[in-house]
């Protein structure tokens, strides 16, 4: 947030805390009024009781609309960017300070079935809450009888607490025969210890003869009965004493004097305070961790149960479109009253669209046809249904798109009044698709390529009937009707399990054609990334079969393809003028909008290209924040320009070394090498890579991978070498991966294995990925240390370079080794990276050495070590001396590291 945006949400809490201050007054004087008899009463008194309550109307009303309007402004706040959200600070205090003292009270509670049973406990006199509560540990001790009834509690900073219980007591005063009921919710810990710290009572000089409600106030204790607005006015009785500048005031009670108000006099009380954002550290994490063996990891129960549910449940209707159920992992009946809520939620929208008619027509229309398509149902609400569910909804505007310029998102993780959200109920269910980079690479390996959407995906799979009670939302066009109750009747974008559903349903279209149509059941799986559709064919007789027959096979389900594009003009005739834009965008997260700067397609050029826009953080106050914001948006899934991304990425890390707290300026060096990177990263807009990496009609194609390290970081990258029968020859970057070397220091063989490593595992990954078989795979690294563990049996190594030495042996069993010299090795830049003006021409980085299509000019490994791939035996004693030479032996038999 803003800082202008944070003092409209301050400027709200207060306006809430002056009406609730109001509010609680008028409670008094009703209480006052009603205690009074007829003829006490009068009539002036009835007459202004009359106009107080049309004046309580209208703080009621304000007081809604001002709660209304903080839950909006924390409901935005959550779908804000990584720069306004990432939070990590810090506090700490020790120092003489004001001390405010609350006032407390020993006092006796009885259970009103039994009082012969009661207990000693301290409670809290709170004139500011307007319910009491009791301690669950004190309603079990005393066996109090608790009625189920839920309440949410607003605390500071509008948390939320939720208590499920209430009971009824009987509060005695310790000093005197004065008691009372009091009816209380039940929560697990009111407080903390009151007071925070103790406090010597020498300073206060209280009169020896008054008799303190709580004799040990000064004394740190924990607090087991709340008593709040609705009883504390009546225990006020007269008199009070002052007991002198900065020094707090004595009070009379019907339970004592207690102690309330302030003072300032030394305190030992020390606090440290920490604020963590978890996603900056994951970040940062996968910033300068070691890279480890990171094996793939089985589905987890819950996983698993999904996909036996959605198997179990799914059915299909009269028209042929799948029907399913949301995957719950315990019953909605858990769930509490949702409605109030959403209504508040969409009273502060509605005012908001009134302010802007674009938005709200752009809104209306959207819902509009929601409903029209029948996707959306006008309901009686009756209020009978304990299981329902009713979720806040806001608009999000992507003036980039060509076809919906407005969605309404719908939020199922609003809390009920039981403190749970419709979200925590559900199965998230197992990533099923195949990831970004897959696709990507798939798409850039044949001659004709083509994509496509899906439109309104998630609405072409009906909800189960019986549960669509749980996708309840209110709204209206016009602000003179009355509110509308719907339910959603398809898998609605919000809900956790939506994406897996929607996904598992074209999954279930891939398993239904696989015997009849297997090549469409291998796109349907494999090439799809959400509602997007990227292939690649050799011919454009291929892709046009295709697109007949996935368009079909998906109608028949309700699945409509739309936007077809491709770099064949031929296919792309029929394809209309509605969707005329020629780029297509590769999308990190395509369930919400994002503001992921990076990778796209070009069709009517068949490139790729990049679109950065990093530097306009220069008008702002550059520190170490925005610096990891800006460079975490750029999004590069093949890492085609990590050798200048790893630049941001190593600067950060020297910000993380001097430890620079996250908002502080940066040093000026630092913020000229800031100024100068970012700058140059605009040249990277000019970038355009072939998009195909093979020749036309390829009759041999191989597979080449760097690996090269430096002190500052570490990266491999394959290349795609192929040629074809007219004796053309191609050689084109396909992907590559970048680290930045850990902080804890390595010796550079250390590292130079470690990329390695990254090596076999990115390069596995892609043969995995392509539905081809490699004529050859080749591994390249310039560190003859590393090229000779790999040929060392991993018993005979040091534990951290034996297990990454397994490891890249398993992975690269059937590839060969072979030594390149450091000038020819294009990892070498992304290992100490590039200017983006530079990497604009590097043949070598986009293209490989000059001459890797041609074997016969392939370099020759030096110092008899060209044959240590198949001779280690052989040349044994040629290695240890070797290794003797580099002070990386302990004894004439035992090899080190």
């Amino acid at each position: 947030m803003t800082e202008s945006e944070v003092s409209d949400v301050r400027a709200l809490i207060r306006r809430r805390g002056i009406f609730k201050a109001k509010l609680t007054l008028f409670e008094k004087y009703i209480h006052d009024v009603e205690s009074l008899d007829d003829d006490t009463r009068g009539k002036s008194r009835i007459v202004e009781l009359e106009q107080r309550i049309n004046n309580s109307k209208a703080l009621l009303s304000g007081f809604d609309e001002v709660q209304s309007q903080i839950e909006c402004e924390h409901e935005e706040n959550l779908e804000q960017s990584l720069d306004d959200n990432e939070v990590a600070t810090s506090h700490c205090t020790l120092a003489t300070m004001r001390n405010g003292i609350l006032p407390t009270a020993r006092v006796k509670a009885y259970s009103t079935a039994n009082s012969k049973h009661h207990a000693v406990v301290r409670a809290l006199l709170d004139c500011g809450s307007q319910s009491s509560f009791i301690t669950s540990r004190l309603c079990e001790k005393l066996n109090l009888t608790k009625t189920k009834q839920k309440l949410a509690v607003s605390g500071i900073n509008d948390k939320l607490t939720y208590a499920n219980y209430k009971c009824d007591i009987i509060i005695k005063s310790s000093v005197g025969s004065y008691s009372f009921n009091l009816s209380c919710f039940v929560l697990d810990k009111i407080t903390t210890d009151i007071p925070d710290a103790p406090i010597n009572a020498k300073y206060l000089n209280i009169p020896v003869n008054i008799e303190l409600a709580d004799p040990e106030f000064y004394d740190p204790q924990s607090i087991d009965v709340l008593i709040g607005a609705n009883a504390f006015w009546d225990l006020l009785s007269l008199g009070r004493i002052n007991l002198g500048t900065n020094l707090p005031t004595l009070q009379n009670t019907r339970l004592g004097w207690v102690v309330p108000g302030s003072m300032d006099i030394p305190t030992t009380k020390s606090h440290c305070g920490l604020t963590r954002n978890i996603l900056v550290q994951d970040q940062l994490a996968k910033f300068w961790e070691v890279e480890e063996v990171d094996p793939k990891k089985p589905w987890s129960v819950e996983e698993t149960l999904c996909e036996e549910h959605f198997v179990n449940h799914l059915t299909t209707s009269e028209e042929g479109r799948y029907v399913v159920s949301l995957p719950l992992k315990d019953s909605p009946a858990k769930l509490g009253e949702s409605r109030d809520i959403a209504v508040k939620r969409f009273i502060s929208l509605e005012r908001r669209l009134m302010t802007n008619e674009k938005f709200r027509k752009l809104y209306i229309d959207f819902l509009d046809q929601y409903g029209n398509l029948g996707h959306v149902t006008e309901i009686t609400c009756d209020g009978k249904d304990d299981t329902e569910y009713f979720m806040p909804h806001h608009g999000v505007l992507k003036e980039s798109s060509c076809t919906t310029k407005l969605r309404v998102m719908f939020n199922a993780s609003m809390p009920t009044s039981s403190g749970l959200p419709l979200h925590d109920l559900q199965m998230t269910g197992s990533i099923i698709q195949q990831d970004l980079f897959n696709i990507i690479i798939r798409f850039r390996l044949r001659s004709v390529v083509q994509s496509s959407d899906i439109k309104m995906m998630y609405r072409q799979v009906l909800m189960n009937p019986d549960q669509r009670k749980l996708q309840k939302i209110v709204w209206r066009s016009n602000p003179n009707e009355p509110l509308k109750t719907f339910q959603l009747n398809t898998v609605t974008y919000g809900t956790t399990a939506a994406s897996f559903l929607a996904i598992r349903c074209l999954h279930q279209i891939a398993d239904e054609c696989e015997t009849g149509h297997p090549t469409i059941s291998k796109i349907i799986r494999n090439d799809m990334y959400v509602d997007d559709v990227l292939t690649s064919v050799n011919t454009e007789d291929e892709a046009c079969y295709i697109k007949d027959q996935i368009s079909r096979i998906l109608l028949q389900r309700g699945f409509e393809l739309r936007k077809w594009k491709s770099n064949s003009k031929n296919l792309t005739n029929d394809s209309g003028k509605e969707y005329s834009q020629n780029i297509v965008e590769f999308s990190a997260n395509k369930d919400h909008e994002t503001k992921t700067l990076g990778l796209s397609w070009k069709c009517d050029q068949d490139v790729l290209k990049y679109k950065i826009n990093v530097n306009k953080v220069q008008h702002t106050q550059v520190t170490k924040r925005t610096i990891l914001s800006r460079i975490s948006t750029i999004f590069d899934p093949l890492g085609l320009v990590s050798p200048c991304i790893i630049i941001g990425k190593i600067l950060l890390q020297k910000l993380w070394s001097e430890k620079l707290t996250w908002d502080q300026p940066l040093p000026s060096h630092v913020l000229k090498a800031w100024s100068e990177f970012s700058t140059d990263l605009d040249a990277l807009n000019h970038l355009l890579v072939e998009r195909q990496v093979t020749c036309t009609n390829p009759s041999y194609i191989a597979l080449h991978a760097f690996a090269d390290s430096s002190e500052s970081s570490y990266g491999a990258c394959v290349y795609v070498v192929s040629k074809n029968a007219k004796g053309t020859a191609s050689s084109n970057l396909l992907c590559a991966k970048s680290k930045v070397a850990p902080l804890k220091s390595l010796t550079m063989p250390r590292l130079e294995l470690c990329t390695t490593l990254v090596l076999s595992q990115l390069t596995e990954k892609v043969i995995n990925t392509l539905d081809i078989k490699f004529a050859h795979v080749y591994c390249w690294s310039d560190s003859a240390i590393v090229l000779g563990w790999l040929q060392t049996s991993p018993n005979l190594l040091k534990p951290f370079v034996a297990n990454r030495v397994a490891e890249i042996q398993r992975l690269t069993e059937t590839f060969e080794w072979r030594h390149v010299p450091t000038c020819d090795n294009p990892a070498d830049i992304v290992s100490r990276g590039l200017n983006p003006k530079q990497l604009l021409h590097s043949k070598l980085w986009f293209h490989g050495p000059s001459w890797l299509s041609s074997p016969d000019d392939w370099p020759i490994m030096a110092s008899g070590l060209e044959r240590v791939k198949f001779g280690y035996k052989d040349y044994e004693q040629k290695l240890r001396k070797w290794f003797d030479d580099c002070n990386l032996m302990t004894s004439k038999n035992t090899l080190l590291m």
